[in-house]
């Protein structure tokens, strides 16, 4: 199984994306609605089209989204006017550029952490580390290199050794749990479900 090509794979307002879905994550809604106390201040990295952003928006979360592709944070911004809820978006590169100068206590993505090289996975965990509020959690959606052997071309998808290889320098994880992404045209792919968050002795650095 091939991913289809595009001129700009991240070009979600030209192209229609396959993993571009017209509903929020399932597992961010599971995590979310399991939830007692619900996080306040939430970060999505990699907003995409921002269904994600908008749905957490629509449960009262005060969201900043993020992309580096000025297609996402357009198109983010139009779905975000279409439900009359307000965003806070941002254009941004979560590598070269400074996340958002707050502290939140949810960041959430949907395959952005799988699709950075290796060597900088552990750039970004450090930086999240430094942008979670005190009780503060990452959730993280990430392709399963365990199960994608029959896909060509998804050689940046994580193993079990490899997430903890890139998370535990500046991150605790809670638990990882095996999941699926939902695509379009390929149903859903099966993927881990990281939950992560600062050690109790990286609090007092952090906020």
């Amino acid at each position: 199984m091939n991913i289809p090509k595009f001129n700009d794979p991240f070009d979600c307002i030209n192209n229609k994306l396959p993993w571009d879905v017209d509903t929020p994550d399932i597992n961010l809604v599971q995590w979310f609605d399991s939830l007692t106390i619900k996080p306040v201040h939430v970060l999505e990295l990699g907003c995409g089209s921002g269904v994600n952003s908008v749905w957490l928006a629509q449960q009262g979360c005060q969201v900043t989204a993020v992309d580096f592709h000025s297609s996402a944070t357009e198109t983010t911004r139009l779905y975000a006017q279409k439900h009359n809820v307000n965003i806070d978006i941002v254009q941004l590169d979560v590598l070269k550029d400074n996340l958002p100068n707050k502290k939140f206590d949810l960041i959430f993505d949907r395959g952005l952490f799988h699709g950075i090289r290796f060597q900088e996975k552990r750039l970004l965990s450090s930086k999240i580390s430094q942008s979670l509020s005190q009780c503060g959690q990452w959730l993280s959606v990430i392709g399963s290199k365990e199960t994608y052997a029959d896909i060509q071309g998804q050689d940046w998808f994580m193993s079990l050794f490899e997430i903890a290889d890139t998370v535990e320098a500046s991150l605790q994880i809670i638990s990882v749990k095996s999941c699926y992404i939902q695509m379009i045209d390929y149903k859903r792919f099966p993927a881990w479900t990281l939950l992560a968050c600062n050690r109790p002795s990286a609090l007092s650095s952090t906020g």
